[in-house]
């Protein structure tokens, strides 16, 4: 259509491949400039025809042609896109390859995919066309410059958390964070947290993670369509290792408090969840470690305001209070009197809701790293 619409004539026939092979030929024999929105997308769709088709050299060999065609026209955008578009497949027939693939060579391939797509990310678009900037017939996404963003980070944040490294999950929050997307926020950031927690760095980067990864997830709890049993429980397991990690920087007890506050949203949707019960054993993983962990850090709220000179007596009461229901669920459940169930999740919600009157977020600022974050979401 597009090319009837130029008045360009080509045999066509049943064959994809041939059509769009016959079509670049004849835009590469006449006025290319004239047509170099046309000719970006006629190369490009055969490269994702190849692609799609599972011709993995052919597509290869198409990209290392076409980085040489566009370079020679010009147009830096279509260069840059297809050099990208190289990177990303090199670097996944490497990670398909298997154990031949040795981890320096699967790193190598990943920042030469970062590069490229910063490249891609930031180059700007010389070419102006009526087939890329106007024409809404068929559109053409893959160079625009939002789509282009969104494309190059969500590679780098995907084959970032798979690398799982610290560089690679760093560069995957980054992306993760441009894209705000919710998942791969919740995803890298999680991941980057445990990484530094297994490697022994500082503990205040690693909570800095911890809280982004429960922000995302909170987030989606609070958009009615998103809210979930899954992620309600994933949410309270980020609590439960942004809490253990907690312990050991001597935190206040404003800090103590407001991480577990976190939590409150999560143990709601669970409380709430009635036609979507999500199995025993699965609440009993999650919801165990965090009540033992609540009593730890009740008790140790507890040891720190009725220590200070101006002891606020309310407070203390309340937390005094909190801390004896908690200590009392976490005997019966000991005592197999009840069960972990959604009924548990109830009453530490409400147990939660009870302090969250008297506790308010708490704002950390890490100076080492020079950022800020949240170590609470209490309303």
């Amino acid at each position: 259509l597009l090319l009837k619409k130029e008045k360009i004539v080509i045999e066509v026939s049943k064959d994809i491949e041939s059509n769009l092979n016959r079509a670049i030929k004849t835009l590469l024999g006449g006025s290319v400039i004239k047509h170099n929105g046309l000719l970006r997308l006629l190369y490009t769709r055969l490269g994702e025809y190849y692609l799609a088709v599972d011709r993995i050299t052919k597509y290869g060999r198409h990209l290392s042609q076409g980085i040489e065609l566009f370079r020679g026209l010009g147009d830096v955008r279509t260069e840059q896109y297809l050099r990208f578009r190289k990177c990303e497949i090199q670097f996944r027939v490497l990670v398909d390859r298997g154990p031949s693939t040795t981890s320096g060579e699967i790193a190598d391939a990943f920042f030469a995919l970062d590069t490229a797509a910063k490249e891609f990310r930031t180059c700007p678009d010389k070419i102006k066309s009526r087939i890329c900037n106007s024409d809404r017939i068929i559109p053409f996404p893959l160079l625009d410059e939002d789509q282009s963003v969104q494309l190059a980070d969500t590679a780098i944040a995907r084959f970032g958390i798979r690398l799982s490294s610290l560089e690679t999950l760093s560069l995957a929050c980054a992306a993760a964070d441009r894209l705000a997307d919710a998942d791969l926020i919740a995803d890298s950031h999680y991941k980057l947290a445990s990484r530094l927690v297994r490697s022994a760095e500082n503990p205040k980067r690693a909570l800095i993670h911890f809280s982004q990864a429960l922000q995302a997830r909170d987030n989606q709890l609070r958009t009615t369509e998103l809210a979930n049993t899954t992620i309600a429980l994933d949410a309270i397991a980020i609590c439960v290792d942004q809490l253990r990690v907690l312990a050991e920087t001597k935190p206040d007890a404003n800090q103590c408090i407001s991480a577990c506050l976190a939590a409150r949203c999560a143990l709601s949707v669970l409380a709430s969840s009635r036609n979507k019960t999500p199995d025993a054993f699965k609440l009993n993983i999650v919801l165990s470690p965090f009540l033992i962990l609540l009593n730890d850090t009740l008790k140790l709220a507890l040891q720190q305001l009725s220590s200070t000179k101006q002891e606020n007596k309310i407070s203390v009461n309340r937390l005094k209070a909190a801390y004896s229901s908690a200590l009392r669920l976490q005997a019966r459940l000991l005592a197999g009197e009840t069960a972990i169930s959604l009924n548990t999740a109830a009453k530490l919600f409400d147990l939660l809701d009870s302090l969250s009157i008297s506790f308010s977020s708490t704002l950390v600022h890490d100076k080492e790293h020079d950022e800020t974050y949240s170590l609470a979401v209490a309303e």
